[in-house]
């Protein structure tokens, strides 16, 4: 049995069947979506509001990259 030492874990309590890049996945658009509700609910812009939902959707991007890449290491 091995043990995550990944500090995310502790934080998100993710089910089995999903994976860190499915909760990514959904992170993108809510982030996005969220923006743009809080210009309806204000009285930004929905361009603005789009715009400050895409600075953390970018920034999710960006760790799913390169934070935490998908891809194996190969440490020898």
């Amino acid at each position: 049995m091995s043990v995550s030492n990944d500090p995310l874990d502790a934080v998100v309590d993710v089910p089995d069947g999903v994976s860190r890049y499915d909760v990514v996945l959904v992170l993108i658009p809510a982030l996005l979506l969220a923006g743009v509700a809080a210009a309806v609910v204000s009285s930004l812009a929905i361009a603005y509001g789009a715009a400050l939902g895409a600075v953390p959707a970018s920034g999710t991007v960006g760790y799913a990259l390169f934070v935490d890449s998908p891809v194996e290491s190969t440490a020898e």
